[in-house]
């Protein structure tokens, strides 16, 4: 403890022991004093200059430096760097080696570095072994540039996007008011003149600063129940102390210390350039945005500051969101809709439907493709790979040829082509970034080359030419790398492919190329009014030739649907095209009572495509007839947004769909009149979708538990999609079957006190990175080193490192090319971002690409293993907040072009972790327990004879009074579930069908500990419940507002002291 207590006032500020013998003891923060000799007195906890060197790491560095100084190739550093440093995993060098994916020269040096800074670690753990250091295994020293070591990291957000025109000579003045962030911003003006041209200024910053003020932090979002501290940091950069008090205002539905509704209040010191926390623990109650009010003041100096912020509140369990789409026509006399609550729906959360109307087939689709937002409604997948931002280009610019040969902008307004081009624009530069030398794309810029998205590209960049400046060469350039692609017998092959589609219907290889040369084919085809070429019109001649062979073959239907579009694009009235028309409607299936026709199984990602791609070709037929059912189809496939699962179904139907829709144009207007009601309510809403709003979107949300009747009158064409959204405790549709996905914690996860940077102030996303224990802390970073020593003595703030693992891996014959993890953080934890950095980028590459927002972390793994042995990465997490009672989060793998292949799990925080225990204190814990059902004892004093009869019929009132007795019990998420036998029914209000010897469903939370004894009877009387079980009967959820009373035998009652209270029992159930 002696040499722990010395070693924490040495910060290395000078290398070696020092230099000299009266340095060794100033460096290391002791005095010496003696009749000859003095050391100077260190004035405060910091070096005399500035210094980067780290403590006890300079010689290691320079033998590092010395073994990568070796490779004089900048390629062969890199590799060499990235060996020596350490990898999340702890993974053996042997290990790593299989993931380097370059050339050999880089291999070997990956290698050896890697064992050489393995050694040295390895020597410099026994040297250090020997000092007065403590020593974790979790510390092992990291390489890293000292020219760009950066302790801070700090990305504001941008404002002031001002124009101003300047009439005259001279200098202006432009005012402004700055947001209240305490920060540094920068100011970048630009100006454009006829004379002069396009000028950019030098930037300027300015700072906004206060010498006293609070900083505030709370994670992105927390659920019910959950308990935490929330943390205000007093920044006092005065010379002074001051006693300071803070409060935090009191708000309906957050349990506090105080047991009222009034402001907590703390009263501490914030020492003289000083950082110091305070503390306020709360339990949210109720789901929704709690405003979150610190104020500090000095009443002495009259200091002062105070800050809001919102604490998001979630319920528990996993968002569902159920999806359907209707075609409303005058066929479609009526329609009832169930908006029963779901079974597996949580006690006490929020659920909507929402119903929205429109007069047209594009429906939703045309005005969710005009912006950034609306893309994000027509389909929710991540936007970080090369195909991904086709997802913003390709659908705009199907809306917008349809809404201009429709002559319909006037109905949006007019700024809305100019933000969808906008977005095309953004898009193509982004897009840009992802292109090769040779003109090619891979799914990133470090992923090899793709030619089925290369051919994507191309395609879609094409149609982009009739509304965006692109270059013909960036076409031409992918043109030419396509062409070269072609294999000797005429097709086409991908060596490394991002789109799979070999796992439906056991599609062979030769099935597959087949696919691929059709798909090169249509994009070669649509490119020659770019690069009219003899070349290209050659391959597309020799592709037709390879194609019209293999179709004589019993090919899969994806297959030939694709392969019939092609041939009837390359040439409709050609006799190939013709065979592959019939192949193609051979394989169709037809749905006679709904009037519809499809293509596969009609559940999944491929079978929109294939249909998609069907409806493609028909419409180059000119056959609406058959046609129509094709689209109607489509239509009913689409989300509430109006999009499709996957990008490739999504942007392929919605082509389909506009280029049908185009073409049904003068085919009739829409004048229907649709009612919606709830039987036994009034004021049934009545919508009319008429020719001048057909693409005006009509609205409606109902509560969740009742029927709807839709009924439809008029001529024309329509649609109504359905969106329900629910809190469940279950992880639905979760397959798991040929995907395998496991996500563990490994660490005691104890909160660590943070060191309190001065640029971390106002914006929560953005996390200053620790500095490590052994390293100078800056002058406001050291406040009271004293105090914080005996603070980890109480709460250690050197926890234990927490770490995320996540295992992936297929069981099944064919693993997708590109595979996402989903994974939704515990409350209060962010990951680590250098340990997913690391992952990505090294030589040794574990995922392709990650992305982290609003609690989640998206990783991309690209193509998973099949087998036994799993794909497992390692990556760190902080707690910005001290938490307890954490809930389990919830993680997704996924087959991103396929996304119904997928495996979901629950996780939870380690076992013994403190987060798993409360964390809460007297009044807050008693605040908190307040929603919980208490048991009652029947030989309770205080029951008397009346007393029941009150609860029943006068404060709080009882819907229902049952004797039960309870068969058995699960737990699901944080709920109790108990199943009980109806032995006697005193009062019944909504339950119509409950009846002696029902089974019904009692919940409880899991925290309330209720534990109800199984085998017992019990007395039960509270509220109806809002929830049904699988069987729709209705659920009862106890609450504080129920009473539970354990029913006495007969051995209890025959005592003299307990014969009145059973009398009083047995009166009230007769």
């Amino acid at each position: 403890q002696v040499f722990n207590a010395m070693n924490s006032y040495d910060l290395g500020c000078s290398q070696g022991g020092g230099a000299n013998s009266i340095q060794v003891f100033t460096d290391v923060g002791l005095a010496f004093l003696s009749d000859t000799i003095k050391s100077n007195l260190r004035a405060g906890y910091k070096c005399l200059q500035v210094t980067r060197r780290q403590k006890r790491s300079l010689d290691f560095q320079k033998k590092m430096s010395g073994i990568a100084s070796r490779y004089q190739n900048t390629d062969l550093q890199k590799c060499c760097e990235d060996g020596m440093k350490l990898n999340p995993m702890r993974f053996s060098c042997t290990k790593r080696l299989k993931k380097v994916a370059g050339s050999p020269e880089c291999r070997h040096a990956f290698q050896d570095c890697c064992e050489k800074a393995t050694a040295l670690r390895k020597k410099e753990k026994r040297r250090n072994a020997g000092l007065a250091r403590h020593y974790d295994d979790h510390e092992e020293m990291e390489i890293f540039d000292e020219t760009s070591v950066n302790l801070r990291t700090y990305f504001p957000e941008s404002w002031w996007w001002n124009f101003e025109e300047l009439k005259s000579p001279g200098n202006h003045s432009v005012e402004n008011f700055a947001p209240d962030s305490i920060t540094t911003w920068e100011v970048q003006a630009i100006s454009i003149s006829p004379e002069k041209g396009f000028c950019i200024a030098e930037p300027h910053t300015f700072a906004v600063f206060k010498d006293f003020f609070v900083s505030l932090r709370l994670p992105n979002s927390v659920r019910r129940q959950e308990q935490l501290e929330i943390k205000a940091v007093i920044y006092n950069y005065l010379p002074n102390d001051l006693q300071v008090t803070v409060t935090m205002d009191a708000v309906k539905g957050l349990c506090t210390s105080e047991a009222t509704q009034k402001s907590v209040q703390l009263t501490l010191l914030a020492k003289g350039n000083s950082a110091t926390p305070a503390y306020f623990p709360v339990v949210p109650l109720t789901v929704g945005e709690f405003p979150i009010t610190i104020t500090a003041f000095d009443t002495v100096l009259g200091y002062s500051d105070s800050i809001r912020k919102y604490l998001n509140v979630v319920a528990e369990g996993v968002l569902q969101r159920e999806e359907k789409t209707i075609c409303l026509n005058s066929d479609l006399k009526s329609h009832t809709l169930d908006l029963n609550r779901p079974s597996d729906m949580v006690p006490g959360s929020d659920s909507h439907v929402f119903v929205s109307l429109k007069g047209n087939i594009m429906g939703e689709s045309v005005e969710n493709c005009l912006s950034l937002t609306g893309v994000e409604k027509l389909i929710r997948v991540p936007k970080g790979c090369a195909e991904q931002t086709m997802v913003k280009m390709a659908p705009a610019v199907y809306a917008i040829e349809y809404l201009d040969a429709s002559e319909q902008w006037t109905n949006f307004s007019p700024q809305q082509k100019e933000e969808a081009i906008s977005m095309i624009e953004k898009g193509y530069i982004r897009l840009l970034e992802f292109q090769k030398e040779d003109g090619s794309y891979g799914a990133f810029k470090t992923i090899p080359s793709s030619v089925w998205l290369t051919a994507f590209i191309v395609k879609v960049l094409t149609r982009c030419r009739e509304y965006i400046s692109v270059q013909d060469s960036h076409i031409r350039n992918s043109v030419s790398y396509l062409i070269n692609q072609k294999q000797t017998d005429d097709s086409f092959h991908d060596h490394h492919p991002v789109l799979d589609r070999s796992m439906q219907g056991g599609i062979k290889s030769e099935e597959e190329d087949l696919a691929l040369t059709a798909f090169v084919t249509i994009a070669l085809q649509q490119s020659l009014k770019v690069y009219n070429s003899s070349d290209v019109v050659q391959v597309i001649r020799r592709a037709v030739a390879y194609m019209k062979n293999q179709l004589s073959r019993n090919v899969n239907c994806y297959s030939t649907t694709i392969t019939a579009y092609a041939l009837t694009l390359v040439q409709s009235d050609s006799e190939e095209a013709q065979t592959a028309k019939e192949k193609l409607r051979s394989c169709s299936v037809f749905d006679a009572a709904k009037q519809q026709r499809y293509w596969g199984n009609g559940h999944d990602a491929v079978s929109v495509e294939t249909t998609a791609y069907a409806l493609l070709q028909t419409l180059l037929l000119k056959d609406m007839e058959y046609a129509r059912p094709i689209a109607t189809w489509l239509t009913e496939r689409r989300n509430y947004g109006g999009g499709y699962c996957s990008t490739q179904d999504t942007v392929v139907a919605l082509e389909a769909l506009s280029q049908y829709s185009i073409q049904t144009l003068n085919t009739g207007s829409t004048n229907l009149t649709v009612n919606l009601g709830i039987p036994g309510r009034q004021n049934d809403y009545i919508i009319t979708l008429t020719g001048t709003d057909e693409v005006i979107q009509k609205e409606l949300q109902f509560e969740l538990g009742r029927k709807l009747e839709v009924s439809v009158h008029g001529r024309g064409n329509g649609t109504m999609s359905i969106l329900k959204v629910y809190w469940s405790s279950e992880l639905k549709n979760n397959t798991c079957n040929d995907l395998i996905l496991t996500v563990e914690m490994e660490g005691r996860v104890k909160y660590s006190e943070a060191a309190y940077s001065d640029e971390n102030y106002d914006y929560g996303d953005i996390i200053t990175e620790e500095n490590s224990e052994f390293e100078p802390l800056s002058e406001i970073d050291w406040f009271d080193i004293h105090s914080r020593r005996k603070r980890d003595v109480i709460s250690p703030s050197k926890a234990e490192p927490l770490h995320y693992k996540v295992c992936v891996r297929s069981t099944g014959s064919s693993a997708p090319k590109m595979s996402l993890v989903d994974l939704s953080l515990l409350s209060g934890l962010e990951p680590d971002t250098k340990d997913l950095e690391q992952l990505v980028m090294s030589s040794d590459q574990y995922i392709q690409h990650y992305e982290y927002k609003e609690g989640k972390v998206l990783l991309y793994f690209g193509e998973i293993t099949s087998g036994p042995d799993p794909d497992c990465i390692l990556f760190g997490a902080k707690q910005i907040n001290p938490m307890g009672l954490v809930q389990p989060a919830n993680a997704i793998l996924y087959d991103f072009y396929n996304p119904e292949r997928k495996c979901s799990v629950f996780y939870s925080a380690p076992k013994h972790s403190a987060m798993l225990s409360k964390v809460c204190h007297a009044s807050v814990c008693q605040c908190a327990e307040g929603p919980c059902a208490r048991e009652r004892s029947t030989f309770n004093k205080a029951i008397k004879q009346n007393t029941r009869f009150t609860f029943t019929c006068y404060q709080p009132t009882a819907d229902y009074v049952y004797e039960v007795e309870f068969v058995n019990s699960t737990q699901k998420s944080v709920f109790d579930y108990y199943e009980a036998k109806i032995h006697r029914i005193l009062k019944t209000t909504t339950d119509e069908n409950i009846q002696v010897g029902s089974h019904r469903q009692f919940l409880t939370r899991s925290t309330c500990n209720l534990n109800l004894a199984i085998g017992k009877r019990y007395l039960l009387m509270g509220k109806d419940g809002r929830t049904v079980d699988g069987n729709n009967k209705m659920q009862y959820f106890l609450d504080a507002q129920a009473w539970i009373e354990k029913i006495p035998d007969d051995r209890e009652c025959s005592s003299t002291l307990h014969w009145q209270a059973c009398a009083y029992l047995q009166d009230f159930m007769n």
